[in-house]
């Protein structure tokens, strides 16, 4: 997806993984690979309003935890 416009995609933009570290917070950590930026870390991010990691992106928000396979 085009974090920019919300648009899908033929190329891969990004990709995120992690751990929720945190689940009462819903604090996770992990590493972003951006096709800009190269590999990024990622300490502390809430879950619920997952930060833009680039300026330009749309911050992806609220995670689909059902989606993700994430039971907290």
């Amino acid at each position: 997806m085009d974090m920019s416009t919300g648009q899908a995609m033929d190329s891969v933009e990004a990709q995120v993984i992690g751990r929720v570290y945190d689940k009462v917070n819903g604090l996770c950590q992990g590493y972003i690979w951006d096709r800009v930026k190269g590999l990024l870390q990622y300490d502390e991010v809430q879950i619920n309003a997952f930060p833009s990691w680039r300026e330009g992106l749309m911050p992806p928000g609220q995670l689909n935890l059902d989606v993700l396979g994430v039971r907290l």
